[in-house]
C-alpha cells in the first residue's frame, strides 16, 4: 500500500485530473504512465476510503463513533 505522502500524493492527483469520488481512483490506476510518473501504482478506492477514516477519526476503525449522552467515545 501507499504511505502517507503517497495516499496524498494520489488524492492530489485525483482532485486536479477532476476525480469527484474514491470510485474515480480507478481511472487513475488504469493509467500506466502515471504511476511511472509517480513512482507507485495508484491505491484501491477502498484504500483511500481506510486512509481517508484513520486520517478523520485518528482510529484504524472503519465504524463511525458513537455518541453517548452528547459526548463522542
Amino acid at each position: 500500500g501507499a504511505n502517507e505522502v503517497g495516499m496524498i500524493e494520489w488524492l492530489v492527483l485525483l482532485l486536479a485530473s477532476g476525480g469527484t469520488c474514491m470510485d474515480d481512483m480507478r481511472v487513475l490506476a488504469a493509467d500506466e504512465g502515471l504511476w511511472r510518473l509517480v513512482g507507485q501504482r495508484a491505491p484501491s478506492p477502498d484504500a483511500v476510503r481506510r486512509f481517508s477514516m484513520l486520517s478523520t477519526t485518528g482510529r484504524r476503525s472503519s465504524k463511525p463513533r458513537r455518541r453517548h449522552r452528547g459526548r463522542v467515545r
